[in-house]
């Protein structure tokens, strides 16, 4: 995909940094599934599945199609409304925001001179 700037590629250079928390996020669930009495293959095998299949539609769409999905998912009283809400009260996007602004400065900085 073609960039406007060096700026835009620090960004998204930035978010690459979120594939090692994405699979700390499906380790987690797989793993609770498991602690939970799933044999822990069909967990994994599960936990991938259902990522890859949730990130599979967000593949196309406009630029606010994530919030839209999530919207979508997340119907009243549901239990993806339920988690949702528990991940924002604790401010879980905030930190990630905060690590995507602490990776993108550091990558930012000029080269240290020797």
């Amino acid at each position: 995909m073609p960039l406007a700037s060096e700026q835009e590629l620090s960004v998204l250079w930035a978010a690459t940094a979120m594939i090692a928390p994405f699979y700390s996020l499906l380790e987690t669930v797989s793993q609770w599934s498991a602690e939970k009495g799933v044999d822990s293959t069909t967990a994994a095998d599960y936990t991938a599945a259902m990522f890859q299949a949730v990130a599979s539609v967000a593949q196309e769409g406009k630029p606010d199609r994530f919030a839209h999905l999530a919207a979508e998912a997340a119907t009243p009283g549901g239990l993806n409304e339920q988690a949702l809400g528990l991940l924002r009260d604790a401010a879980a996007f905030q930190h990630v925001r905060e690590a995507l602004d602490a990776i993108l400065t550091r990558i930012s900085r000029p080269p240290a001179v020797p």
